[in-house]
């Protein structure tokens, strides 16, 4: 029993060193499994980091292809506004020749009417100095023809004085005095020094009616306002006395028109041709409505009054040649004095 005991204790000590054995084994390969971790951790650790370093550098070169889309967008986007911009540059070039031609082409029209301008100054000069002389008196006529035909003759202030000095002359006939007064009244722009106002004043004060009417007139077109209020001054008591009367109101819309005011000569105009009962006065009303109209520039009205009146063909194509006209005639409503002549 005891040898038995002996060689089960002796087998038992076999085994447990064999476990021990085993468990060394086993803890050595536990502690090379231990650093086979370690190891594959750190080469894991490693590889994250190159994933990441090229996950950086990926992001860097999508970067730098977004930057050279972006300049290449850009570069495509300056090249079309500059060929834009060079079309806009050749246009502008283009209308600046054509402008250079233009301006040249009106040098040219204006030399030539600069020529015009000033022989018809020379002429005027002389014809200033003719009207310091005697023989002045017997060409009056002829001269305020010459001087409404020379375009703007009496911007010069000697003129104005010569022609007024010859107006107050005892020799020159009323008529003339007349007619060299509304000469100087038709004279856009006139200014009057105080020499020639004193001789004007001086006639406005006279006996004769129509010279007295004729002197406040040229006065109040030129802005004399109390030459204005003593020339209207008989035509408004009429008015109020006879306010009913056509011919009150077109006398007062002739003053009216002789002195510039063309809307208070187309309402008095107006007032006569609503109170005009036998058309006594209509030809000379709508002859009146239609130069004040012309003037204020409403050339379909004008014309509706010239069909309205009873002109003759001959009498429209003379009635034309009013000064007043002058802008009409260029209108599509200067055909009304263009009509068809009758056999």
């Amino acid at each position: 029993v005891a040898a038995e005991r002996d060689a089960a204790l002796e087998a038992l000590r076999t085994e447990v060193a064999e476990v021990l054995s085993g468990y060394d084994a086993l803890e050595g390969q536990g502690q090379a499994l231990a650093k086979g971790e370690q190891a594959a951790r750190a080469a894991a650790t490693a590889l994250s980091a190159e994933v990441r370093s090229l996950q950086a550098t990926l992001a860097e070169k999508d970067a730098e292809a977004d930057l050279a889309q972006q300049a290449q967008q850009a570069a495509g986007d300056g090249l079309r506004e500059a060929r834009a911009e060079a079309a806009a540059a050749q246009a502008r070039a283009e209308a600046l020749r054509r402008q250079v031609a233009a301006l040249q082409a009106r040098a040219r029209q204006h030399g030539s009417a600069l020529q015009g301008a000033e022989a018809a100054a020379d002429e005027a000069r002389a014809a200033a100095e003719l009207l310091r002389t005697q023989r002045a008196k017997d060409l009056v006529r002829p001269i305020v023809q010459f001087f409404r035909a020379v375009p703007e003759p009496l911007g010069d202030d000697d003129t104005v004085d010569a022609l007024m000095a010859l107006t107050v002359r005892k020799e020159v006939s009323t008529s003339d005095r007349i007619r060299l007064l509304d000469l100087l009244r038709e004279s856009e722009g006139l200014k009057l020094s105080r020499g020639s106002r004193k001789l004007a004043e001086s006639l406005a004060a006279g006996t004769r009616i129509d010279v007295s009417e004729a002197a406040l007139a040229m006065l109040a077109r030129h802005k004399d306002r109390a030459a204005r209020r003593e020339l209207l001054e008989p035509y408004d008591e009429r008015v109020e006395r006879q306010p009913e009367w056509a011919s009150s109101y077109a006398e007062r819309g002739d003053i009216y028109e002789r002195i510039g005011y063309w809307s208070d000569a187309v309402s008095d105009y107006s007032d006569a041709l609503r109170f005009a009962s036998t058309g006594r006065h209509d030809d000379k009303v709508y002859r009146g409505l239609a130069r004040c109209l012309s003037r204020m520039k409403k050339y379909k009205d004008a014309a509706d009054y010239i069909r309205q009146s009873r002109m003759s063909f001959e009498e429209r194509r003379a009635f034309a040649k009013d000064p007043a006209f002058k802008g009409m005639l260029k209108s599509k409503y200067g055909d009304v004095f263009q009509l068809e002549q009758k056999d």
